[in-house]
C-alpha cells in the first residue's frame, strides 16, 4: 500500500471520529481483517491512478475493460480524471475487482438510444 492510499483511510478515520466528538453519530464502526472492499487515492497524480485506459498502483499495470458501445462512458472519460478507487465485489463466490473513476465537470448527457429524447436533464442546484 501506498502512502497517499494511507493517508486516505486515515483521513477517512479521522472524519469518523471527529463526528462521533462533534455529536453528529452515536458510535465509530470497525473494519475486521478483510472487510475494506475499497481503497482510493487522493488524486490522479500518485498512488492510485489510471492512465491511457491502465490502471497504475505499486508498480502494477492492469488494462482497464471499457465497453466500447457505452457512448456514456466514452464521453465521460474526456473529462480530467480527479482520483480514483479500486472496489472489491463477492460476486458467485469469486472477488472481481473494479475500479471506480471519479472526474471533474459536468456530467454528459444521457440520451435514449431509441427516441434519442434526454433522459435526464442538469439541474440547477449545487451538491454539499
Amino acid at each position: 500500500m501506498d502512502s497517499f492510499t494511507a493517508q486516505k483511510i486515515a483521513s477517512r478515520c479521522f472524519s469518523a471520529f471527529q463526528k462521533l466528538m462533534l455529536h453528529q453519530s452515536n458510535r465509530v464502526y470497525f473494519k475486521k481483517y478483510g472487510e475494506m472492499n475499497s481503497v482510493e487515492g487522493k488524486s490522479n497524480k500518485t498512488g492510485i491512478r489510471v492512465i491511457d485506459n491502465k490502471l497504475i498502483w505499486n508498480g502494477l499495470h492492469i488494462n482497464v475493460i471499457v465497453n466500447k458501445n457505452d457512448e456514456y462512458a466514452q464521453v465521460s472519460l474526456l473529462n480530467k480524471i480527479k482520483y480514483c478507487r479500486v472496489v472489491r465485489k463477492l460476486i458467485r463466490g469469486k472477488y472481481k475487482y473494479y475500479v471506480q473513476l471519479i472526474l471533474e465537470g459536468i456530467p454528459p448527457i444521457k440520451y435514449n438510444k431509441e427516441t434519442g429524447e434526454v433522459r435526464y436533464k442538469i439541474g440547477k442546484k449545487e451538491i454539499i
